[in-house]
């Protein structure tokens, strides 16, 4: 049996991604599911959701890697 591809585009970021099947409801790309699969986890520990924006956006800022210098 062949396999049906189906295009959507995520509901969250807007990213075009491909499925096996149809969905029905709310269509979010791979990346999108395991993001909010890492979240759900801080907010049944009982954390608020600003909470958690604000670390993430701390934290990501600290992750920022400095881009190498081009040597002549």
């Amino acid at each position: 049996m062949e396999r049906k591809q189906v295009s959507y585009n995520c509901d969250c970021c807007g990213k075009e991604f491909q499925s096996n099947r149809e969905r029905k409801g709310e269509k979010l790309c791979v990346d999108c599911i395991e993001l909010r699969r890492a979240l759900k986890g801080f907010l049944k520990r009982g954390l608020s959701e600003p909470e958690v924006l604000k670390r993430a956006k701390k934290l990501l800022k600290a992750q920022k890697v400095k881009e190498p210098v081009a040597q002549s």
